[in-house]
């Protein structure tokens, strides 16, 4: 989606929520910075910028998908429809 002169991974336009997925090279000292000079970017603009690598995606989605629904304000639901709660 493009935002702010920039292509993002993933947004939620409704609650200002963007959600990347970094590969190796986000690592890399040029990539870093890059990385701050974008998030910083975006973050002035309102919106909340949440960094994943790829492999926690991978062997954590769990854990990836509640950051994302806090970060969203969202109340996390049970497949039965029942409030979850850490």
């Amino acid at each position: 989606m493009p935002i702010a002169g920039y292509i993002v991974d993933f947004a939620a336009p409704a609650v200002r929520v963007i959600v990347e997925l970094d590969g190796s090279q986000h690592a890399e000292p040029a990539g870093l910075e890059a990385d701050r000079r974008r998030d910083r970017r975006l973050g002035e603009l309102g919106w909340t910028v949440l960094r994943f690598w790829n492999v926690d995606v991978m062997c954590e989605p769990d854990g990836v998908r509640r950051r994302i629904v806090e970060a969203c304000g969202a109340t996390e639901r049970h497949p039965n429809g029942e409030n979850v709660h850490d």
